[in-house]
């Protein structure tokens, strides 16, 4: 899956779309933001960018992880921030049937549906823009 917002360019790729039961796969987003732009990194105090999964009942989705940010002064208000303005990768691990006993691993579908989001806030060194989500949707063959 690719796409491209007004500020930003994403391609998220899953390491697997054939899993058992108890696999742990990688959800990986490469990240480009557009000339000029940047997103903020967990910890500023404007929305930082993050990756959210749909919660379903057999799925275990583990925290994302983080490149190292970079400072950005913005000078108009004398504050720093922690953000991203040049390509960077976001993880976030999800295991499959999480905890299902093997004799309860034929209850999961044979397909499933991964849906989530993509949010972020963009800024350039004039504007702050309005929070974007980006949808996000693959779909897991759950190998017997």
């Amino acid at each position: 899956m690719s796409g491209d917002t007004k500020h930003l360019a994403v391609r998220a790729t899953l390491s697997e779309v054939e899993v058992k039961p108890n696999a742990r796969i990688s959800l990986a987003l490469d990240i480009t933001p557009k000339p000029g732009m940047h997103v903020y990194a967990p910890g500023a105090k404007y929305t930082p960018v993050t990756i959210q999964i749909q919660p379903q009942p057999f799925l275990e989705v583990h925290d994302t992880v983080y490149p190292a940010a970079e400072d950005y002064f913005f000078t108009p208000l004398n504050e720093h921030a922690q953000v991203y303005s040049h390509p960077f990768r976001l993880v976030r691990d999800i295991t499959i049937g999480a905890g299902s006993e093997p004799e309860k691993s034929d209850s999961l579908p044979a397909r499933i549906t991964l849906k989530g989001t993509l949010d972020y806030q963009a800024c350039d060194d004039r504007f702050c823009y309005l929070k974007t989500s980006v949808p996000l949707q693959w779909t897991l063959r759950i190998r017997r």
